[in-house]
């Protein structure tokens, strides 16, 4: 059973309009065209993003969680293609109760209304940093640049946001780093910039990619109560995807795990961390250090290899490499994600609706 100690019970956290959406992902269809066949990196996914709450999203690599996230906001590059689905973002006018709707995926990619959303209404700070920045621009064209974009603001007032952005994410003399150019920064400097770019728009949604790889711990620690302090204050609603269960039960409210590009357990983090239900995820848990059992001074691993992902075994995903393996259902049928503890859902034989 995985250690709670960390894991708050957050069914009672403030918020201020409780349970109102600000995203809604439904039946999502991601593929790519290879020449070994057809990738479904994201399989008919759905969830909703809350404002004020931390959807975290985990999974091991090439499960579709950076692809999951890309697709939200219409950045799949060639050969991907969006084949199906919606992205509602509904945005709240200051002391409104109705919200005005959008569907992501069905306004043109170039236009005016998406690039308004894209940096303005939701931002993404993407696993890789260097491609969130113009090489040939400083670190402070480029912020005051976006912040001008979305803000009616003067330029002297947008370099002065950009400073204390760049402040508020730990960099060090930010005032001489604003006038850096990307290459002139290391990895960790370079995160952090790419962490003040998202967030200096205020945006009502933050899609975080990874966003603390290769910080040191402190920083780390600094960065998710900068975003845990940003949703008490403006009700910013986050989509954090990592593969550290550690920072999931730091900054979450509810979870997704993700395999092969799709949702095998969905869960408050207090309901994953207490009683994880898919086997999947009992796994994951088992691996995480401070978790499991340790023999022989060795972690225990998911046995075999995640499948490659345009061959994936028929049924269940998981039952090659599962436990629990039931021969002629499991590698047979594929299992519907349902409702097996209360709102908790898994995609899995050994439960059957409601229970």
């Amino acid at each position: 059973m995985p250690k709670t100690s960390k894991v708050e019970d957050k069914t009672n956290k403030s918020d201020k309009h409780p349970e109102r959406q600000v995203l809604e992902i439904r039946d999502l269809h991601t593929q790519f065209s290879t020449h070994d066949g057809v990738v479904k990196a994201v399989d008919g996914v759905s969830f909703d993003v809350i404002e004020g709450k931390t959807v975290g999203i985990v999974g091991e690599s090439g499960c579709g969680k950076s692809v999951l996230a890309r697709s939200v906001l219409q950045l799949i590059e060639h050969p991907g293609q969006i084949v199906g689905g919606k992205v509602l973002y509904r945005d709240y006018a200051e002391g409104e109760e109705a919200a005005s709707q959008n569907d992501i995926l069905a306004l043109p990619s170039g236009g005016s209304e998406i690039r308004s959303i894209r940096g303005g209404h939701i931002s993404m700070i993407f696993q890789e940093p260097m491609s969130s920045f113009s090489p040939v621009h400083t670190i402070g064209n480029q912020m005051v640049e976006a912040l001008r974009l979305h803000k009616p603001i003067s330029k002297v007032e947008a370099n002065e946001q950009a400073v204390d952005w760049l402040h508020r994410v730990g960099m060090p003399n930010p005032s001489e780093r604003i006038r850096a150019y990307p290459h002139e920064l290391s990895g960790g400097q370079l995160q952090r910039a790419m962490i003040a770019l998202a967030l200096s728009t205020n945006p009502s949604v933050l899609i975080a990619d990874e966003p603390t790889t290769g910080l040191d711990v402190t920083t780390q620690a600094q960065i998710l109560e900068l975003l845990g302090s940003l949703q008490e204050e403006q009700g910013m609603a986050m989509m954090f995807i990592t593969h550290d269960l550690g920072v999931i039960a730091e900054i979450a409210d509810d979870v997704l795990v993700m395999y092969l590009g799709r949702v095998v357990e969905e869960a408050s983090v207090t309901q994953l961390f207490q009683s994880p239900q898919h086997p999947y995820t009992k796994a994951l848990f088992t691996s995480m250090p401070g978790t499991g059992e340790i023999e022989d001074n060795r972690l225990p691993t998911i046995k075999g290899s995640v499948p490659e992902p345009h061959s994936r075994p028929a049924g269940c995903f998981f039952h090659p490499r599962c436990d629990s393996f039931m021969s002629g259902t499991c590698d047979i049928a594929e299992p519907e994600l349902l409702a097996v503890n209360g709102q908790q859902k898994a995609s899995c034989f050994l439960y059957s609706e409601g229970e």
